[in-house]
Order: C-alpha cells, then sequence, then structure tokens
C-alpha cells in the first residue's frame, strides 16, 4: 500500500541464496520471491515475483502488495524499504502486505495468491506455514494474517480460511511463523496468502504510536504447503533398494529406529514401515507397505537314463513362459514338460520367464538325459502326484521304454473307469471323462502291453491323488 508519508530509507545490498523451505515437496512455487522478472522500482508491483497475483476480492484496486527484493530501486530494497528495515527469512526477497485498512474502505485487504504445482487431494493432510513480521514503521497491527485455498482465483474475504494466526502480531525484529494441519476437502488448485476475516472479525492494536505509517502493515515470506505422509515404490524387486520418503514434519521416527525423513529400505519379503511424523502443530504416524514382486526361480528334475528308441518327459517349473534347447527329440520346445527323445546322451536346456513390470527376470537350469541300450524293459509308474495347478508334480504319467504295445486305464474306489490311453506319452490330470478334477484319495491302474519281443505284460496297483 503507498505510504501516506515519505519515509527516509538507507540503501543497503545484501546478498544471499535462497534456501530450501523447511520441507521438500513444497507446493507452493517461488515461494520466498526469489524468481522475479524485473527488480521492484516503485509500489504495487508484486507481478514481479513471478506466479504471484493480488486478490482483488473486496481489494480497492488502486493500492496493492509491494514486491521488496534486495536488487529493487531506493526504498522497494531488502532490507531497507519504505515499510521498515528487516532482512527476508529466506532470500533477498519478500512482500509488504497491508492486511485491512478501515479509514481507506471496509474490509480493504492486499491478499495475493499463485497457482500450486500440483492441486491438492481431497482427504490428504498439509502442514501448511508462512512467516510474517511486523512493519517497522507501521502503528498499528492485526490478528488474522494466514492461508487460504481455492479452486479458482476467486478469494472470497468469508472467515474461512486453512490456518491463520488468531493472535495479533506485533513482533518487528523476528519473523513470526504461522502454521497448522489441514486436510483438504477439494482439489484446490490456488493458494492465496493474507488477511481473510472481514474487519468485525480482526482485532487491530496500536503496537507504534510515534510510528509514520497509519496501517498495519507485514512482510511476508516462506510460503509453504508440504504433503504430511510418506511415499516410495509400492513394489520392489527382491535384493533392490528403495528410498521411503516421508514429508511434512519437522522429526521423524521410523519402526526401524531411523529418525531421518527418509530410509533406504531392501525387503526380501512384502514388509509393511511406519513413521511417525512430528511438527509443531500435530503428530501422526503413517505407514507404507512394499511389495517384493516374484522373479522366475526356476527349477527341473534330476538327471534321467533311457533305453535306445525311448523316451522320457522333461519337467520344469517355477515360471510363466519356457524354451528348451536344444530341440532335437523334443516334441514340444515351448511348454513346461516336454517329451524327450533323443538318440544319444543329451543335455537339454530350458529360460524361463516370470514376474512382471520391472522385475520380470528369467532362470536357467539344465537336465542330462543319458541313453544306454537297453536288453529290458524299463516301467516307471509313479505312486503319487498333486494336480493342484502349481506347475509342480501336476500330471501322472508313465515313463516306458523297451515295449511296443501299451494300455492304461485308471479307475476310482467304485470302479468305474476315469481315465484310458494307448501311449505313455498321454498324462493323467487327474480329471474324468467329462473334465471334473476328481477328490483327494487312492486309485486303481491297469497297465497291460508287449515287450519288444512281443511277449504280453501286465502291472496294476494304486497310486494317490492330493491337491
Amino acid at each position: 500500500m503507498r505510504s501516506l508519508y515519505f519515509i527516509s530509507f538507507q540503501i543497503a545490498f545484501f546478498l544471499f541464496m535462497p534456501t530450501t523451505p523447511l520441507f521438500a515437496q513444497n507446493l507452493v512455487p517461488n515461494w520466498s520471491f526469489e524468481q522475479y522478472s524485473s527488480c521492484p522500482t516503485t509500489y504495487t508491483q508484486i507481478g514481479y515475483a513471478i506466479g504471484w497475483h493480488p486478490s482483488y476480492v473486496d481489494n480497492c484496486c488502486t493500492y496493492q502488495v509491494e514486491y521488496l527484493n534486495a536488487c529493487g530501486s531506493p526504498g522497494f530494497q531488502v532490507p531497507s524499504s519504505v515499510w521498515g528495515y528487516k532482512y527476508a527469512s529466506t532470500g533477498v526477497a519478500d512482500m509488504g502486505q497491508v492486511t485491512m485498512a478501515p479509514s481507506v474502505t471496509v474490509n480493504y485487504r492486499e491478499n495475493i495468491y499463485i497457482k500450486l504445482l500440483t492441486p491438492l487431494v481431497s482427504g490428504q493432510m498439509y502442514y501448511v506455514s508462512m512467516k510474517a513480521c511486523h512493519a517497522t514503521y507501521c502503528q498499528t497491527a492485526t490478528n488474522n494474517d494466514g492461508v487460504k485455498f481455492s479452486t479458482d482465483t476467486t478469494f472470497a474475504v468469508d472467515n474461512i480460511v486453512a490456518v491463520h494466526s488468531s493472535a495479533v502480531i506485533s513482533d518487528t525484529a523476528n519473523w513470526t511463523t504461522i502454521s497448522g494441519c489441514y486436510t483438504a476437502d477439494s482439489a484446490y488448485t490456488y493458494v492465496g496468502v493474507g488477511n481473510f476475516f472481514d474487519d468485525a472479525h480482526t482485532t487491530i492494536t496500536t503496537s507504534c504510536p510515534t510510528c509514520s505509517n497509519q496501517y498495519p502493515g507485514y512482510f511476508i515470506d516462506d510460503i509453504s504447503v508440504v504433503p504430511i505422509g510418506v511415499s516410495g515404490n509400492l513394489t520392489i524387486c527382491p535384493g533392490d533398494t528403495d528410498r521411503l520418503i516421508a514429508s511434512g514434519g519437522t522429526s521423524y521416527l521410523w519402526n526401524n529406529g531411523a529418525t531421518t525423513s527418509s530410509v533406504l529400505v531392501n525387503p526380501t519379503t512384502t514388509t509393511t514401515y511406519s513413521v511417525k511424523i512430528t511438527n509443531p502443530d500435530c503428530a501422526y504416524t503413517f505407514s507404507i507397505t512394499v511389495n517384493t514382486d516374484s522373479i522366475t526361480q526356476l527349477t527341473v528334475g534330476g538327471p534321467q537314463t533311457i533305453c535306445s528308441g525311448g523316451s522320457t518327459r522333461l519337467n520344469a517349473n517355477g515360471a510363466n513362459t519356457y524354451s528348451w534347447s536344444p530341440s532335437l527329440g523334443l516334441n514340444n520346445t515351448t511348454i513346461a514338460n516336454p517329451i524327450a527323445s533323443p538318440s544319444i546322451t543329451t543335455t537339454y536346456t530350458v529360460t524361463g520367464t516370470s514376474g512382471s513390470g520391472k522385475c520380470k527376470g528369467k532362470g536357467i537350469d539344465s537336465v542330462l538325459v543319458t541313453v544306454t541300450p537297453c536288453d529290458s524293459t524299463y516301467l516307471y509308474i509313479p505312486n503319487v502326484f498333486t494336480p493342484n495347478g502349481d506347475g509342480a508334480n501336476d500330471l501322472f504319467y508313465v515313463t516306458a521304454d523297451g515295449i511296443s504295445n501299451y494300455h492304461i486305464e485308471i479307475f476310482n474306489r467304485w470302479g468305474q473307469k476315469l481315465f484310458e490311453s494307448n501311449t505313455p506319452t498321454v498324462s493323467w490330470t487327474g480329471k474324468n471323462a467329462y473334465g471334473a478334477l476328481q477328490s483327494d484319495g487312492i486309485y486303481y491302474y491297469i497297465i497291460t502291453g508287449n515287450y519288444l519281443n512281443g511277449n504280453a505284460f501286465k502291472k496294476d496297483g494304486f497310486l494317490q491323488l492330493l491337491k
């Protein structure tokens, strides 16, 4: 606001580098007014501070906030200005603002606003703060300086704010922090600073009767809106390290004993971390669960031996997709359990992939199939299998060598035939002819066929189905 008197001043330049605000993740751009398009030269040049604008609701448009910067012309510098002598709280710039002027007009306000970097999230808690210092040359002081949010550039003087000072601020020597914990009730996109209470609800007192400016003026600086909570990657790969970051506090206490705002974690299993976030106005404990995404842990069976001209089933598990090599002697190279019929001893290698997203990985394993001349029949019949879909031992299959004909039948305890096949490479899945998975229990098999010399054979016995 333009002073009614010409104020003498001193010319002084103090160079400071702007520092970061109290917390990370401040949603207010140009929060300490350090970014500017031009150095201030006269009154009402708030627009020189990039992003900031005057709020015209209930304002008299002739008078606006003064932008003060160490680079400014005499009278509009920091620390010496028409408002008084005061260093900025941060850096080399701040604002001069009148909180009311009843002699000018009812509800006269020099409120300002800026667009947030990102809108507030409804239901999210934020630590909101600003700093104010009573201007040296001002006679009167008020309460109610504070911060207000809006979904547009309209900021009504309606006694509704996020945080404010209920006490009159008359300290000219020190910066007063005005702060509070605020839970957003809408996706606000703008933040305003000033007195948003009407004259009837604002207290004004005389703090310096001999001062030259009759109006309650304040230096303001360090506008901060910081989410209160904890963030980080919710999914990491086993063995990886992630940084969890808490914000909105002046002190932190993690459940692992750390007292820093961020911690490095490398869980091997899904783990929940918690942190108590404390600031001058509130204290809350937040939790975050870090999930470990699985990577491929591929396994195959042990080495196998077959007779010349025979075959065996290979079995891999632990992956989503498979690729076997070499392809020679395999009936399928892209399934978990191909039939191998090598003519010579062969080492088969399988590459499996599984996982999702960034944790998608590969696993490699191999199995040796030894081929030997056989003068007798080899028939391997397992006695248990587990058709539960986990990729391990899901099928009942018979390994047979040295036979010319083969036939198998499987019955339940009531003598009902559930499965029948003429080749050992066709496995029983545990289902009946109608596709119904059978219950856990004991089942009976009969295997008949002919040896290579033409002689017939018969094998029968029991097998157990366990899911």
